[in-house]
């Protein structure tokens, strides 16, 4: 297994795993660019919710995501109106949610693959699949892919047709110095005798640095 990820500020992480097929795993970009918060224990089945302040939920950037990112009962909803008071979804919540707990607008809500026979190649969007609120990362399973597939993966605003960044080109067969397989090597050769420790260690320390840099900087 060989990993992939892209550290670079405000464009998707990627991570490339060759087995039967490859699967990809991108990182969420949990970017809240407007937050207000539950007033009540609101039931599931409901369309329209009590918030602290709704009034700077719009339409024009519909996206927004109820409870808390990567929770269990994290859901997208598209925004139909609001209020000082209240925001209205377009579709029924499948889950109860409790005082207190988040609505927060989002700039994306989908992520769009694309793939290459080489790198640097002639790409083509794979799959469009939405960005998995309930977890840390949004995982897509290439059946057909090899360990010389190459794929990119940018965010996608569905409603206004607007995309992030690329991520770096990716594949399970190699990686470069931008990437977090690259500073993994790097310091497993600092520490000598790294028994015991995964790569999954060092990817939650580099994505935790990440997080924290794009609060603070």
């Amino acid at each position: 297994q060989i990993i992939i990820y892209n550290i670079k500020n405000m464009t998707p992480l990627l991570k490339v795993d060759h087995n039967t097929g490859n699967t990809l795993t991108i990182q969420n970009f949990f970017e809240s660019i407007y937050t207000s918060y539950l007033t009540g224990d609101q039931q599931g089945g409901i369309t329209a919710m009590q918030v602290i302040n709704g009034s700077a939920f719009t339409t024009t950037n519909p996206y927004v995501v109820i409870g808390n990112f990567a929770s269990d009962t994290a859901e997208l909803r598209s925004v139909s109106s609001s209020t000082v008071s209240s925001v209205t979804v377009s579709s029924y919540t499948s889950f109860a949610h409790a005082q207190g707990e988040p609505i927060q607008n989002v700039r994306y809500n989908q992520v769009v693959i694309e793939s290459a026979t080489s790198q640097g190649g002639s790409y083509s969007v794979l799959a469009t699949v939405s960005i998995d609120w309930t977890s840390q990362n949004t995982v897509y399973q290439h059946g057909a892919g090899t360990a010389t597939t190459w794929y990119r993966v940018r965010f996608l605003n569905q409603g206004a047709t607007v995309y992030s960044d690329y991520s770096d080109e990716a594949a399970s067969s190699s990686f470069g110095s931008t990437t977090a397989g690259y500073l993994i090597e790097r310091a497993k050769s600092q520490m000598g005798d790294t028994t015991g420790i995964s790569d999954s260690f060092f990817i939650d320390a580099l994505n935790d640095a990440r997080n924290l840099a794009n609060t603070n900087f």
